[in-house]
């Protein structure tokens, strides 16, 4: 067959087809045109959602147009496969127009009445050129039999085989027809699902000897020879799919994880249905569709568990607004009425599945996803998101929410965003911001249906324009608070591989140098506390600090940083939590007070909480109805009311402190976050404007490490320099939370000090700085009591023998007069202890 670009073109407008499906049917139609192996698909990698069947029609016609008679399309289920018979049945809600020829489509219902179309007169035709036939089978139904005997009806996997190789009077076997074509081309949809290790499928597939294999997928694999690919990202930043948002809970979810996890989801759905209403109110040409929910199970009986909790009252309410579609649930109704829900008039507001629809179906009106019970980056794969992916008017649209897909997750989907098959899934192993080219030499197209017309400027519209060119990494808020991420195109950064973590590591001259730091504990000599001692205006107190608020639905969308996906904050929602009686609540308060660590589980204490706390408690809370969260906030306020009860009972006991000697540093080096880095000096004269607080500053040549970070620049930076440029220190070390050197300033608060300084006189200074506020805070006073009662106490502790400790305070005037590390100790006034 020949290559016209000029008939691909007048056939891409024919079809409306988008630039990118523009570009991809130039490809195939180029490929078929070239040198190619019969046995090799050749596949199109086309994002989910972006209308990969309109380049199936595309390459049909064109087909039909270079006289090809005979075109068989593979499907990977019955889904897909009464799908694709709707798509190309004049007559069908879903017919793709188009052709002014529509195919005969011949599928499995069809094998009885069905005859050699190609040789039939008096079929309509245009210049001359009759209706191509194309057979629409399920792969299944390519496969032999088990057994060559038996029944040919039904529905059974090997009665539909022994259908497709049977003889009818009429037309032979349908068989032994289409392996004796020779312009067989084959389109095997969802391509993926018939690998190399799919063996059954391939045979399937190759026993037909074609004149050609084309596939479709929006998830190729490393050995398929990819003729065209458009990815997942690509279409997201050309706003042909919906955005993907992650919704979460701050928290995540603990108990009733799924109840509360479709409660949500509802929540959002409701949402939604606002926005949908509101745009179809301002644009009545739009179709008529409300948003509606997924939910994806672990498998049949959990999937018929949450249809039937979604059918309750508390939930959707309606028999009929509930789809459950899998193995056990795939009748002609259940199939026809999943086809119409995303047409006006359908009842659908949720689909429950297992995982029959992740593959080849669709619906432009879901709006929110739940994947429960899903093994971990799957939520995030473009199998599942696909589901989702279409926007619902066919359009991007000046409404957030609109353009939005949510899927409810865990807090904990921050870790998933680099997983290798999320990565794959959005086409992030190709950092190329491009499709890829068609044949040399060919135009792109400029399509303008399916959403590919330009949209006009708007305040509200999520666009990636930035107003400066942006350096890679760099980030643009739009007008409406969401973060996209901008860079140079051109940019060759974006080709390198990704950067490893910056390692911070010990000074050569002092590897292996190690010290004991004197951690403490304080410990009460105390008797049991007993609940007798709080007090009922203590409850009353607590009663009235109960949150009678509702529940935040956080909420992240994807952007993508280079080779890596990262989130943005976008709008938050707000969302009922799940209701609960009080009998519960008060059981719940019971458990949880009883399993205080200050509360010693004895008969009067538990008397005390059945009795008169909780009871009291909860007859002075003024809340309508109680919910998991108010139930929460009550339990955190009636602890912390029994906490502090506690703590002043036990600071009326005597208290000891103990040492225990903790070795530093614990490791010769350490990684950053990937991304961070460190960060040159500052210069002589610098301010704190110039300071980054928690950054890595270095080299430091008396640092223990290389590299320090601080938490505040007039206090603990200026220290670091004192120190650093003295040639009376030897070494300093900063100190950080997973050193554990902590001391304790009261018998349940302990303090993390700023620095180790070790002088060439071979004193260890304890250093913390603190601003001028300090000199009259009672909580700094305490941990320098502390701390100096700690170096006191070294005196008699053997681990520190033949030491010299001490501990110096320095506020920031000391630090800013000081100039140098000498100046600092004599202004300080330090406690010091010789251990020798």
């Amino acid at each position: 067959m020949s290559y016209d670009p000029d008939l691909v073109d007048a056939i891409a407008d024919r079809f409306d087809l988008r630039p990118p499906n523009r570009d991809g049917l130039h490809a195939v139609v180029g490929y078929l045109n070239g040198d190619l192996d019969s046995t090799v698909p050749g596949v199109l990698s086309l994002a989910t959602g972006v209308g990969k069947t309109y380049v199936m029609a595309g390459l049909v016609e064109y087909l039909r147009r270079e006289g090809i008679r005979n075109v068989l399309v593979v499907t990977p289920s019955s889904v897909v496969q009464a799908k694709t018979v709707a798509n190309f049945r004049p007559g069908q809600p879903k017919y793709i127009s188009g052709s002014p020829v529509a195919p005969v489509v011949i599928t499995p219902d069809d094998y009885d009445t069905w005859k050699d179309q190609s040789v039939a007169p008096g079929l309509p035709a245009e210049d001359g050129v009759s209706p191509i036939q194309l057979f629409i089978l399920n792969i299944h139904q390519l496969i032999a039999p088990s057994r060559d005997e038996g029944t040919t009806r039904g529905t059974g996997a090997d009665a539909v085989r022994r259908a497709f190789r049977t003889p009818r009077e009429t037309n032979g076997e349908l068989d032994e027809y289409l392996r004796g074509l020779d312009d067989l081309v084959i389109i095997a949809d969802e391509h993926h699902l018939y690998s190399v290790t799919a063996q059954a499928f391939q045979e399937g597939i190759n026993r037909l000897e074609p004149a050609a294999i084309i596939g479709l997928t929006a998830s190729p694999s490393d050995d398929d020879h990819v003729i065209y690919r458009y990815s997942l990202r690509q279409a997201i930043e050309d706003r042909y799919v919906k955005r993907p948002v992650i919704a979460f809970r701050k928290g995540g979810y603990g108990d009733h994880e799924e109840e509360q996890q479709l409660r949500d989801a509802l929540a959002l759905l409701r949402i939604k249905q606002g926005y949908y209403n509101s745009y179809r109110l301002a644009h009545p040409e739009a179709l008529a569709v409300d948003p509606a929910l997924y939910v994806q199970c672990a498998d049949v009986a959990h999937a018929t568990q949450i249809a039937e909790l979604l059918r309750e009252p508390e939930y959707l309410g309606a028999p009929g607004a509930v789809l459950q579609v899998d193995n056990e649930h795939n009748d002609v109704i259940t199939n026809a009425t999943l086809d119409a829900m995303d047409r006006p008039g359908s009842p659908v507001r949720a689909v429950v599945s297992v995982n029959k629809l992740k593959e080849g179906w669709d619906a432009r009106n879901i709006a929110v996803m739940v994947t429960l019970r899903a093994m971990g980056s799957e939520i995030l794969t473009q199998q599942t998101l696909g589901r989702g992916l279409r926007l619902p008017f066919g359009k991007w649209t000046e409404v957030a929410h609109i353009n939005q897909l949510d899927i409810i997750a865990h807090e904990s989907f921050r870790t998933l965003l680099n997983k290798e098959e999320v990565l794959q899934s959005f086409g992030l192993e190709d950092a190329s911001s491009h499709s890829s080219p068609a044949p040399a030499g060919l135009p792109r197209g400029q399509g303008s249906g399916l959403g590919s017309e330009p949209i006009a400027d708007s305040d509200n519209v999520l666009r990636p324009g930035p107003v400066a060119t942006p350096t890679p990494g760099s980030t643009v808020i739009s007008n409406d608070s969401v973060a996209i991420l901008e860079y140079d195109a051109d940019d060759p950064v974006r080709d390198a591989p990704p950067p490893a973590p910056a390692v911070i590591s010990v000074n050569e001259q002092f590897r292996g140098c190690t010290f004991l730091f004197p951690a403490t504990t304080m410990e009460r000599q105390a008797s049991p506390f007993n609940l007798s001692h709080v007090t009922e205006p203590q409850l009353q107190n607590a009663a009235r600090r109960v949150s009678n608020s509702t529940d935040t639905l956080m909420r992240a969308e994807l952007i993508f940083r280079g080779r890596h996906l990262g989130v943005a904050s976008t709008d938050d929602v707000q969302v009922d939590s799940i209701p609960i009686g009080l009998d519960e609540a008060r059981q719940s308060l019971v458990q949880t007070l009883a399993a205080m660590r200050v509360v010693e589980a004895t008969a009067s204490n538990i008397t005390q909480i059945r009795r008169r706390i909780v009871p009291y408690f909860l007859d002075n809370v003024a809340i309508g109805s109680w919910t998991t969260k108010r139930l929460a906030s009550a339990a955190r306020v009636l602890q912390e009311v029994i906490a502090a009860a506690a703590e002043e009972y036990t600071s009326r006991l005597q208290i000891e402190t103990r040492i225990h000697a903790v070795e530093l540093p614990i490791c010769d080096d350490y990684p950053l976050a990937l991304g961070d880095d460190v960060h040159p000096l500052l210069a002589d004269g610098a301010t704190a404007a110039d300071f980054h607080r928690n950054a890595h500053y270095g080299p430091w040549g008396r640092g223990l490490f290389k590299a320090a970070s601080f938490d505040a620049f007039d206090t603990e930076y200026k220290i670091a320099t004192l120190a650093n440029r003295s040639p009376s220190v030897q070494w300093w070390k900063r100190l950080y939370p997973g050193d554990r050197a902590t001391i304790a300033y009261t018998a349940v608060n302990t303090y993390l000090p700023d620095f180790v300084i070790h002088d060439q006189a071979g004193w260890y200074w304890i250093v913390e700085g603190k601003s001028q506020r300090g000199r009259d805070d009672q909580i700094v006073q305490a941990k320098r009591d502390a701390a100096e009662t700690v170096v006191r106490q070294l005196i008699s502790e053997p681990e520190f023998s033949e030491q010299q400790w001490g501990y110096i305070l320095a506020y920031e005037d000391d630090i800013a007069r000081a100039d140098s590390w000498d100046d600092l100790v004599t202004a300080t006034d330090p406690v010091q202890t010789r251990t020798t």
